[in-house]
């Protein structure tokens, strides 16, 4: 951007130590830093992943399991990919949301990624902060920054801040609730055949089960892929806040990484007694639309666990940033 530096500017900083900060030009001739690229067209389509387990030729998967693709094109011909995720019977509705609110980004300059933002979330403010408006924005938000760093030649990863070269991955998918016992104790191992060192099974197992059997599965688990590996496990919200206490607590020799959604998500109170009985620490968030939630679920839960946001969720991102959280933040997977 071209800037004419005529005179030094004497401008006051707005920062609470009331430094004077001088600069050479006003923000006036800053401007907004528009650019002349245009979002031309938004087309959404419903995709079925295979149903096949890749990881470890474990169960398949269930069919109902869909995503919703966006691609974004803009007058200079960049393409912007973005992905959303609903699943089930609501899969179709989802769709039509990204397509409404898709029309309403027709015309915008991609590169203002906040201020088409601020546009489509006012066009969708009665819908509430969370739920089917957000993951449908969240389609398009991922396709605005896809174009940004195509625009500009670099990563998403540079983009947001450049922190890392390489990051971990874990499998997940491979030690689910409803594969059989005898397949776990097989499949855990296969992954570390493969080279992954964090690997999450599931627990709140289904049908008519027991803590002992809870308890028994987790501990097989671990015998099966060994100390070294870092073992998460999911709970899917499926637990009581006193089932979590008390099955947290017969499964900390397991050593596990870290205790996943282990109740109900805006269960604050509830997690917190959850985190302030167990040593394992404790991951959530996938569920949790928005930054004030997410301030709500970090004070009440200073247990140094685990910050997860969901892929599809703009708010994540900002949420993460936004407070002192003395855990980790892992993308969820």
């Amino acid at each position: 951007m071209a800037v004419s530096f005529k005179s030094w500017k004497r401008m006051v900083s707005s920062n609470d130590c009331g430094d004077e900060i001088y600069f050479k030009h006003s923000v006036s001739e800053l401007g907004c830093g528009k650019s002349t690229m245009k979002i031309k067209s938004v087309q959404s389509q419903i995709v079925r992943p295979p149903a096949e387990e890749p990881l470890a030729g474990g169960p398949t998967f269930d069919r109902r399991l869909e995503f919703v693709t966006l691609r974004m094109q803009t007058d200079d011909g960049i393409e912007g990919i973005g992905v959303t995720f609903f699943g089930w019977a609501l899969t179709p509705s989802l769709k039509q949301a990204v397509d409404q609110l898709g029309e309403l980004a027709v015309g915008e300059d991609p590169l203002r990624i906040e201020a088409v933002g601020r546009k489509l979330r006012s066009a969708a403010a009665g819908a509430g902060p969370g739920g089917i408006a957000t993951l449908a924005f969240s389609a398009i938000d991922m396709a605005l920054w896809d174009i940004k760093g195509k625009a500009l030649g670099q990563p998403l990863a540079t983009l947001l801040g450049g922190l890392r070269e390489r990051v971990p991955t874990y499998a997940s998918g491979a030690l689910s609730r409803t594969a059989p016992l005898e397949h776990v104790v097989v499949a855990g191992p296969r992954l570390v055949e493969k080279g992954f060192r964090q690997m999450k099974m599931q627990l709140a197992l289904p049908g008519d089960t027991t803590a002992a059997r809870e308890v028994e599965r987790a501990r097989l688990i671990r015998e099966a892929v060994g100390p070294d590996i870092d073992l998460m496990c999911d709970i899917n919200q499926r637990w009581s806040v006193n089932q979590a206490i008390d099955i947290g607590r017969r499964i900390e020799d397991v050593h596990l990484y870290w205790l996943e959604d282990v109740t109900v998500h805006d269960d604050y109170a509830g997690l917190a007694r959850v985190a302030d009985a167990l040593a394992t620490p404790l991951a959530g968030g996938e569920c949790v639309y928005g930054i004030t939630p997410f301030r709500h679920m970090i004070e009440g839960c200073r247990h140094g666990g685990s910050l997860q946001p969901a892929g599809g969720k703009p708010s994540h991102s900002r949420s993460a940033r936004s407070f002192g959280f003395g855990g980790s933040q892992r993308a969820h997977g």
